[in-house]
């Protein structure tokens, strides 16, 4: 069989050819798998947790958020504690990795859940020096920290003045909280004298709005 050179020159074409368009179609393939992968995943913060016996597993951040709500028991309503009442128990059994990642960097546990509607607010306390610490926290459905709110941040207490606070939260999610301060005069010592000179109370409200923001109201 015999060949002309134009046949030649077309066979070496070809064959240089049809390599380049096989590549170029496995990265296409590639390229749209990887796509698929990313939308089927909605682009959602893993996260790899190694179990007690030693197996790694990744969760979704929202996931382990809604995990860690399903964990934590209704507050009931209307709630009310003081500075230096004992902490109830209402969520023992709180999901420990959830709370971890989305706690508030000064608590120590969570006391429970506020409500869940379209955001979400969580009460959870700190050991203080004269009782406990409590902070109210919003979030939006994703975990995304909305607002937070000290709810004693008057307590304490030395040798001149001891103040305590008195919470009341509404089953309309109103959050009053009234405070009581007593003064000392005290000696070249520091330590005080005789009964109490002085005592100033007050009143500070807040309403939780429905995007979550903890606004503040009357203070007197």
């Amino acid at each position: 069989m015999k060949y002309n050179l134009r046949d030649l020159l077309l066979t070496i074409i070809l064959f240089l050819i049809i390599p380049l368009f096989s590549c170029e179609k496995f990265a296409q393939d590639d390229a749209k798998k990887n796509s698929l992968n990313e939308k089927d995943s909605g682009g959602e913060q893993t996260i790899s947790h190694q179990t007690d016996n030693g197996v790694t597993t990744k969760n979704s951040s929202v996931n382990i958020f809604e995990k860690y709500l399903s964990s934590l028991d209704k507050i009931p309503l209307p709630f009310m504690h003081s500075s230096v009442s004992t902490v109830p128990n209402i969520s023992n059994g709180y999901f420990d990795l959830g709370f971890q990642k989305f706690k508030l960097q000064a608590s120590y546990k969570p006391l429970g859940l506020l409500y869940y509607k379209k955001n979400v607010a969580i009460i959870e306390y700190s050991i203080a020096d004269n009782g406990h610490a409590l902070f109210v926290i919003t979030y939006n459905a994703q975990g995304n920290k909305v607002d937070s709110l000290s709810l004693y941040s008057k307590s304490g207490a030395n040798e001149k003045v001891e103040c305590t606070e008195f919470l009341n939260i509404s089953k309309e999610f109103k959050i009053q909280v009234n405070d009581t301060t007593y003064f000392w005069n005290v000696d070249e010592r520091g330590d005080r004298i005789g009964q109490i000179i002085n005592k100033k109370s007050g009143s500070t409200v807040y309403q939780i709005s429905d995007n979550g923001k903890i606004l503040k109201g009357v203070s007197k």
